[in-house]
């Protein structure tokens, strides 16, 4: 598979968008910057990528911009509004929330350095070498504010590092090279079981394994690899069959989102030519795949722009000799992997995964293709009335998830006179009439699909209901009935019902309903916004199978 020309027609393809999004008007208050969509105003790291973007294609003589003027002009316009947006100190903005930070230009640094080798090589006339220099004044700048700035997050530190390793080749800047190893000084924060800190697959994962790539390259590190490798291999895991990510997981705002896996596409790539792992391959070929189908179906949307152009990947193809992906093959994917650190099993039988996860209130996640399905369990056991996973245990042919709690009341205290009940330690009060709830869940894994068994112990008469959470637009059916699905929608089941939507489908059989208690139940997670539900409801104590069969 062509992996270069591929890029290629996809960055060539992004450029007018690139270009419409620069203001132009010299009385805008973002003259020369790149508006961000969605937000209506320039993000000064925006900028960045663009210019790298529109450089890459100006200088590739296979580009169908290949010696435009008009890109070139853009791009030192946008390089003009990058440095104008430097703070005295050479930080930037991330004006959505972040101010004289210091790390958004180590992401920018991430492109533009690469850009600026590009340029060292080819740089000719005037207005190439006025690029050039724009870039190392850039360049510059952010080598200063890294030396005195600082940082948020975990994956900041690696980004930040990576950016200085690069502006010690550049500046032969020995002090960058100083604190880039103090970063590094840290430790890397991935664990055997292949997670960084912030678990977010959907987003930092990559972040991560780009910069740890750059600083093995750039300082020689290849001991760096090792992380790299052991994050994609649990992210094989993590993918589900639309070459969506499992977020669920995440500790950052991916949580939950049905995040693209081709922001990975490029770590990937580099790690399949050096290591000729076979699941790294596939992952290539298949995430490149994905880029062109996502952009054929859907236009040039911006998250997409983004896994191309915030990592510059033309620039890196240019200047980096291609390696060729094989043809994708078809691969039957069979697993069942336990990550007892994250707290999260993983099952796949070919199209269809199912996903358990610890103390999450989406305890289980069914999808088959296309199709997601979120289950939660609750009851009205006081305020602990949602199943919590304490702990997942592996048994025959699939796992066993408990969740015990205990609550009741408590006694007044003779002669305490203290008005004021926030000072009540409640801890010294004598206890009265304690109550316990045990859910215990067994997951047992079939070959299409599963057998989903509930039972509580404890207090009785409880109601609870189970949530079966769909998206909108199907057809669910019944043994009398079947209706279409509208966003927001719900039903609770009878004996048995079958959901389709795009192809697939999936039965649940032997449902309860004992109670209309449902989406307003007290303890339960507000019901999710434009999503269908389907409701088991029933009281405690409860025995129930449930078959769930992937159609």
């Amino acid at each position: 598979m062509d992996a270069y020309g591929t890029i290629l027609r996809l960055t060539d393809d992004a450029v007018p968008h690139i270009m419409d999004a620069q203001k132009k008007d010299p009385n805008c208050r973002d003259y020369e910057g790149q508006i961000s969509p969605g937000k209506g105003f320039a993000e000064p790291s925006q900028s960045a990528y663009a210019a790298a973007v529109l450089i890459s294609a100006y200088l590739c003589d296979k580009s169908r911009w290949h010696g435009n003027e008009g890109l070139l002009d853009a791009a030192i316009s946008s390089l003009k509004f990058l440095n104008r947006m430097c703070h005295e100190d050479g930080t930037l903005d991330l004006v959505e929330t972040n101010f004289f930070d210091a790390t958004v230009n180590g992401f920018a640094v991430q492109v533009l350095a690469y850009t600026y080798r590009l340029l060292e090589q080819n740089a000719k006339t005037e207005k190439e070498l006025e690029a050039e220099c724009l870039v190392r004044s850039f360049i510059e700048k952010s080598a200063s504010a890294m030396l005195t700035g600082g940082f948020h997050t975990p994956n900041h530190r690696w980004v930040v590092a990576s950016a200085l390793s690069l502006c010690w080749k550049i500046l032969d800047s020995e002090e960058c090279l100083e604190m880039a190893q103090i970063y590094l000084s840290e430790g890397i924060d991935c664990n055997d079981e292949g997670d960084y800190t912030e678990r977010s697959v959907g987003i930092y994962d990559a972040v991560n394994n780009g910069s740890l790539a750059i600083i093995a390259q750039e300082l020689n590190k290849p001991e760096l690899y090792e992380f790299i490798d052991r994050n994609l291999e649990k992210n094989w895991y993590y993918t589900e069959p639309d070459l969506t990510a499992l977020t669920l997981a995440s500790r950052r705002q991916d949580y939950g989102n049905e995040a693209q896996m081709v922001h990975h596409f490029y770590s990937y790539y580099l790690a399949a030519a050096r290591t000729v792992n076979k699941n790294f391959m596939w992952m290539a070929a298949r995430l490149l795949r994905q880029m062109e189908n996502l952009q054929a179906h859907i236009g040039q949307p911006h998250d997409i722009a983004a896994s191309i152009n915030h990592q510059n990947l033309l620039t890196r193809f240019m200047l980096d000799t291609p390696h060729q992906l094989p043809c994708e093959e078809p691969m039957p994917i069979k697993y069942d992997k336990f990550f007892n650190t994250a707290g999260v099993a993983r099952v796949r039988q070919g199209n269809w995964t199912c996903s358990l996860l610890k103390d999450n209130s989406t305890f289980m996640k069914l999808q088959n293709g296309n199709l997601k399905v979120y289950f939660k369990l609750a009851c009205t056991f006081f305020q602990f009335g949602r199943l919590l996973a304490q702990e997942i245990t592996p048994i025959e042919n699939g796992y066993r998830m408990i969740c015990e709690q205990e609550w009741g009341y408590v006694r007044p205290i003779k002669n305490l006179n203290e008005p004021d009940w926030h000072k009540i330690d409640r801890n010294i009060r004598d206890k009265a009439n304690m109550q316990k709830h045990k859910w215990q869940v067994e997951i047992i894994i079939k070959e299409n699909g599963l057998s989903l068994y509930i039972h509580t112990d404890g207090t009785p008469r409880i109601p609870i209901k189970l949530e079966c959470i769909l998206p909108p637009g199907g057809l669910a059916k019944t043994a009398g009935s079947s209706f279409e699905a509208q966003p927001g929608g719900w039903m609770i089941a009878g004996e048995a019902v079958t959901y389709y939507l795009g192809g697939e489908a999936i039965r649940f059989s032997g449902c309860f309903n004992k109670h209309d208690y449902t989406n307003n139940m007290r303890n339960s997670d507000p019901s999710p916004p434009g999503r269908f539900t389907i409701y088991c409801t029933g009281f405690t104590p409860i025995n129930k199978l449930i078959e769930i069969d992937m159609i």
